[in-house]
């Protein structure tokens, strides 16, 4: 009996030991992959866009990395025969499949979840896709459960684990540099104030000068005055995680979001891919839903001169397009663009010398790389020598979350919700108001908790443009303005609008409402696909309202405009700017029935290269007869 025993517990341990450096290679492959070297390499890839640190997260990666190798290790090595080998058989198909996804089968995918969508899967990937998947799942069950009496399963199992760890080890090395160097930390924002610097712009001045000079303001604006006991509790708060000092970064703060001005308020308001189905969508759900917008005037057939969040931001805030001296689109890359647009728009100079008050509220890389260019111009613009991570746990959980997004087939990538607002949301500049970020829930529990002041102290007028995430999936804002791990577009729409209701309530009640500008309106529509030519309208639909109108019923217009000829045309005049510049036509100042040529440029990426496509629209731009391609621009890469 004693011998029986003891002979079981040496087979067994002999099965351990034979099992177990298969064992190890098959949860390595998962681990290291999900946990690691894909997150590396998606950092590395998109570094400009992160505002942090991979050394934030890095630690805690490699430790759930050697965790996952070590857990499905034990699993597949100590567990009975047929348990083991079907835990051997899942781990060691969802780790070479995940590589061949990430490597081969993501056909049209985004490195990110940002601007421009996630790509687009044709139905044929769907279904070769799945099939692989399926196919390969089934061989790694039958293979694993064989292993035992045929010893070639073995060895070519092994093999193609060494295969994928091997290669992934290689370029990790390759991007190693990239990954941890120095001056990756907020490379969105310090690395980018460089480079703005040394833009050959017109009206530019080195960072030490425009530091110097926000400093000043901020100074002059009584910011740097001594700390109370409040003060010094939040700054507490503020540092109780790890900061990271680094060079100085200058980004638009959320200071001033629920403030307004005792005179005219101009407030644009821009929902990130507001396409007129969208509209569409919820007017036909709910007839009345627009209808607290008395004094405004909806134009449905109203073009956006760009097809992504980036330029279409900046040309919004600026009435600048991006393009060289020579006329052609996309000729600046994208700091160069920034610092110019910013620096010397028209617009808002014209601003500044009519007294009005300027905050913008957009996010970094899509909507600035530095707002050092802004200083002296906005007024939430900050300076921050550092920052901090506020929840670790949560940036690697993103992170994760976005690795998994590449690993998975295609079929499951839409159960994936993260996106860049999401990281950079985490990172909390050491300066006095964090970073304002595109989450509309925190956007709406503000404006519910706070409502609206008027800044006796601030200027006669102000203008404010607000970015909200609105319509971009992810959305994660419900219709109630409340967070959703997962909303639909519709209710990320409706609760986008119905921020917007109670901030129109809010001025109102302050006896605001009737002499203010506001203007509702998208950045871009939806692409449908962002690698072919449009095939159909794309419209985004605005909403205007003009000071003096307060109670008329909405009424919609059929008039033909677009945001390159009429949007600040409209803002300059209903704002009442007294200027010596002809800003051409508002948008109530074009009669409906009269055939305007327009244009949109729609940036298309194929198989890793950008195309700018020039459509005139010369007509009703709900029928795509009217559309006609002008113009096709190589261009490189979009974001550089």
């Amino acid at each position: 009996m004693v011998s029986e025993r003891k002979q079981k517990r040496v087979a067994y341990r002999q099965q351990v030991v034979r099992r177990l450096p298969l064992a190890l290679l098959c949860a390595a492959a998962l681990s290291f992959t999900l946990f690691l070297f894909t997150p590396m390499d998606i950092y590395a890839g998109n570094r400009t866009e992160f505002l942090f640190s991979f050394t934030d997260m890095g630690g805690w990666l490699l430790a759930l990395a050697l965790v996952g190798t070590m857990l499905f290790g034990a699993l597949i090595a100590l567990t009975p025969r047929r348990v083991s080998a079907v835990i051997a058989a899942v781990v060691f198909w969802l780790g070479v499949m995940g590589y061949a996804q990430g490597m081969f089968l993501n056909i049209g995918l985004k490195s990110l979840l940002g601007d421009g969508g996630a790509g687009d899967t044709p139905l044929w990937l769907y279904i070769l896709d799945t099939a692989l998947w399926v196919a390969a799942g089934v061989a790694a069950v039958l293979g694993a459960l064989n292993m035992e009496r045929k010893s070639w399963i073995r060895t070519a199992a092994g093999i193609a684990l060494v295969v994928v760890l091997g290669m992934q080890v290689v370029g990790s090395v390759s991007i190693f540099g990239k990954v941890f160097a120095r001056d990756n930390a907020a490379a969105g924002t310090s690395a980018a104030a460089g480079a703005a610097s040394e833009a050959p712009s017109a009206g530019l001045t080195g960072d030490g000068a425009r530091l110097d000079a926000l400093n000043s303001r901020e100074k002059e604006n009584g910011k740097s005055r001594e700390k109370t006991g409040d003060d010094k509790d939040k700054d507490k708060d503020r540092h109780s995680d790890r900061e990271k000092p680094g060079a100085q970064k200058v980004y638009l703060s959320d200071a001033g979001l629920y403030s307004v001005a005792r005179g005219r308020n101009t407030v644009v308001f821009v929902l990130d891919r507001f396409d007129y189905d969208y509209y569409r969508d919820v007017a036909e759900d709910d007839p009345d839903f627009f209808a607290p917008l008395t004094g405004f005037t909806l134009f449905d057939d109203n073009l956006s001169l760009y097809s992504r969040t980036y330029p279409a931001i900046g040309s919004m805030i600026t009435g600048v397009r991006q393009e060289d001296a020579d006329g052609n689109p996309f000729g600046w890359d994208a700091d160069t663009y920034f610092a110019s647009a910013y620096s010397t728009s028209p617009f808002l100079q014209e601003l500044k010398a009519n007294g009005y008050e300027i905050r913008l509220y957009t996010g970094p890389y899509y909507g600035y790389r530095s707002a050092e260019p802004l200083a002296g111009i906005a007024e939430n613009v900050e300076v921050s020598d550092g920052y901090r991570i506020s929840n670790r746990g949560e940036l690697v959980q993103y992170m994760i979350g976005l690795a998994g997004y590449r690993l998975l087939p295609h079929l499951l990538k839409n159960t994936i919700h993260v996106t860049t607002a999401m990281f950079n949301s985490l990172v909390q500049y050491v300066g006095e108001h964090p970073a304002y970020v595109l989450n509309d829930w925190e956007t709406f529990a503000g404006l519910t908790e706070h409502g609206l002041t008027v800044d006796a102290q601030g200027a006669e007028n102000a203008f404010r443009f607000i970015h909200l995430n609105g319509c971009h999936g992810p959305c994660h804002m419900g219709e109630d303005g409340s967070y959703r791990l997962s909303a639909s577009i519709e209710e990320a729409t409706k609760g986008s609008f119905n921020l917007i209701y109670r901030y129109i309530a809010e001025l109102k009640r302050l006896g605001l409402y009737e002499n203010a500008t506001i203007l509702i309106t998208g950045d871009h529509p939806w692409g449908r696909s962002n690698e072919q030519d449009p095939a159909e309208p794309r419209l985004t639909p605005v909403f205007v309202k003009p000071a003096g109108a307060s109670q008329e019923p909405l009424r919609t217009s059929g008039a033909q405009v677009c945001q390159e000829l009429n949007m600040q045309a409209f803002l300059v005049k209903s704002s009442g700017l007294t200027t010596e510049r002809d800003w051409g036509v508002s948008y109530l100042e074009v009669p409906e029935g009269t055939d305007i040529e327009r244009r949109h440029l729609f940036a298309v990426s194929h198989k890793g290269k950008y195309y700018i496509s020039e459509f005139t629209v010369n007509g009703n731009g709900h029928d795509f007869a009217n559309w006609k391609k002008t113009g096709s621009t190589p261009i490189g890469y979009l974001y550089r």
